[in-house]
């Protein structure tokens, strides 16, 4: 499997473009079933823990710029806050490891949003007329 950068810096000609995206547009709609069957399931323990990563460092980060918004920082400063939080693996582990069943429990609340919505499709569908029972 090659890496994403690898796959950047090949050259690409004219038609090679032009058959990737005959294959992405006959693959689209295969990829968007897959995509919104996959939203619907539990995701498996080890995204979590990514997110609950990606939590800490936000939070860190958040600590670091006096809960400004990183975003509109200067691209220096934005590095130097990255070389601040980089050097706080182990607070960010640990924060991570306690931030880890707050998305647990973020994800039980949105797989209950969605069998919810399922519930109240499938109530939709089954309403019966009073009166037309007897027929």
């Amino acid at each position: 499997m090659i890496k994403f950068t690898e796959f950047i810096s090949e050259s690409v000609t004219v038609q090679q473009r032009q058959k990737r995206s005959l294959v992405a547009r006959r693959t689209a709609r295969i990829r968007a079933t897959k995509r919104k069957l996959k939203s619907r399931k539990r995701k498996p323990e080890s995204e979590l823990k990514v997110k609950a990563r990606r939590a800490a460092r936000k939070k860190i980060m958040q600590r670091f710029t006096a809960g400004g918004n990183f975003s509109k920082l200067p691209p220096s400063a934005k590095q130097q806050i990255e070389k601040m939080v980089d050097k706080k693996q182990k607070s960010l582990e640990k924060i991570a490891m306690r931030l880890l069943p707050v998305v647990r429990k973020d994800e039980a609340v949105r797989l209950s949003k969605i069998s919810k919505k399922k519930a109240a499709k499938v109530g939709k569908s089954s309403i019966r007329i009073s009166g037309l029972d007897a027929y």
